[in-house]
C-alpha cells in the first residue's frame, strides 16, 4: 500500500484513523523507503490514541471539549454542541473549534475570553498539540506528528486491513449502478455510474457488509417493439454489432414518429413480446445479448463484477 494512497482514507478510529490536508502535505513526499521507519517508530513509541477507543478523533475531540465546557462554564453546556469542523485552511491545523462565539453572549463575555477558558479546560494533549486562538475566538487544534507517524505505522503493520475494522453488524446493501439501455452503447454517464457504484461496492464488502451489485438495464417496454420491426423490416443477421443496433435504434425512432404504419406495427410488437411470443422473443433475446456482450467488454476492462436484473426481470 502506498504512503499516498494512505492519506486518502477517512477511517473509524480503532486503529484505522483519518490523516488531515496538514499531515496529507509532508506524507505525500515520504517514499516506500519510509516504511522500515514508520513501523520502528510504531513499535516503540507509547500510543497515544489509546483515549480513543471506537471513536473517530472528531467524536473523541467534540466530547473532550463538551467536557471542558462543562468544567468551565458548568453542568448546562455538557450537553451542547461542540461544533468541531475541519479546519478550512492548513495553516489553521487539522481541526476547528467554533462554540465560543456561539456560547460567548449567554455567558456575557467575549468569544475570544471564552475560548482561552476552554482552552485552559481542554485535556487533549495525548493527539493534539497546544490549541491556539485565531480571530474572535476560533479554537485551532493540529494533531501531534508523533501521533499521525504511530497511526500510519500501525496500518503499514496491519497488511491485510490496513488497520480497517469489520462492520459491528453486517447489513445486506443493495447498489444500483451502471445501467445501460439495451441496443444503445455506453456513454460516459454510465462509466460514471459504474465506477461510482463499484467504489462503493467494494468499500461495503471490506467492511464486511454483503453486497448485491445490481445492473438495472432498459430492456423493455414500447422501444421494444419499434427495435425488433425495424430489425425484422431491415433483415438483419445475427452477426449484428451493437453499433449496428444503435443505428437501428436511431432509425425506429424516427420512423415511429412519421411513419403512422410502422407505429402501429411497432405496438402490436410490444403486445406479442409481452403476451410470450416466441418470434419476437427470439428477436428480443439477440438485441439483449449483443448488447451485453459488448457491455462486458467494459465490465471486463475495469474488473467490474455485476449481476444484471432489467427491467423484464
Amino acid at each position: 500500500t502506498s504512503m499516498l494512497a494512505l492519506i486518502f482514507r477517512r477511517p473509524h478510529v480503532s486503529a484505522w484513523h483519518s490523516i488531515t490536508p496538514y499531515h496529507s502535505r509532508w506524507i505525500s513526499k515520504t517514499t516506500v523507503s519510509d516504511r522500515t521507519m514508520l513501523k520502528s517508530f510504531s513499535s516503540t513509541t507509547c500510543s497515544p490514541a489509546a483515549p480513543l477507543q471506537h471513536q473517530t478523533i472528531s467524536e473523541w475531540t467534540r466530547e473532550r471539549v463538551k467536557f471542558a465546557m462543562g468544567k468551565a462554564f458548568g453542568d448546562d453546556y455538557v450537553h451542547m454542541d461542540a461544533m468541531i469542523t475541519p479546519a478550512t485552511k492548513v495553516a489553521f491545523g487539522d481541526f476547528q473549534c467554533n462554540v465560543a462565539l456561539s456560547i460567548a453572549k449567554p455567558l456575557l463575555s467575549s468569544p475570544r475570553d471564552v475560548a482561552l477558558k476552554i482552552v485552559d479546560s481542554l485535556e487533549i494533549s495525548d493527539i493534539f498539540e497546544t490549541p491556539t486562538i485565531a480571530g474572535p475566538g476560533f479554537i485551532n487544534l493540529k494533531l501531534r506528528d508523533d501521533f499521525v507517524f504511530n497511526q500510519l505505522g500501525s496500518m503499514l503493520q496491519d497488511t491485510e486491513r490496513i488497520g480497517v475494522p469489520m462492520a459491528p453488524q453486517s447489513q445486506r446493501v443493495v447498489i444500483d449502478f451502471s445501467s445501460p439501455n439495451i441496443a444503445k452503447e455506453m456513454h460516459v454517464g454510465h462509466l460514471r455510474s459504474t465506477i461510482i457504484g463499484d467504489v462503493l461496492s467494494r468499500v461495503l464488502s471490506f467492511r464486511g457488509h454483503s453486497v448485491l451489485r445490481l445492473n438495472h438495464v432498459g430492456d423493455w417496454g414500447t422501444q421494444f417493439g419499434m427495435l425488433i420491426t425495424n430489425l425484422r423490416d431491415e433483415q438483419l443477421s445475427e452477426e449484428v454489432e451493437l453499433g449496428e443496433l444503435a443505428q437501428l435504434y436511431k432509425n425506429a425512432k424516427v420512423r415511429f414518429d412519421n411513419d403512422t404504419d410502422f407505429k402501429q406495427r411497432s405496438r402490436e410488437a410490444v403486445v406479442a413480446l409481452q403476451s410470450g411470443d416466441e418470434e419476437h422473443l427470439s428477436s428480443w433475446r439477440l438485441l439483449c445479448e449483443k448488447s451485453r456482450k459488448e457491455f462486458n467488454v467494459i465490465y471486463d476492462l475495469l474488473d467490474i463484477n455485476i449481476e444484471e436484473r432489467g427491467e423484464s426481470f
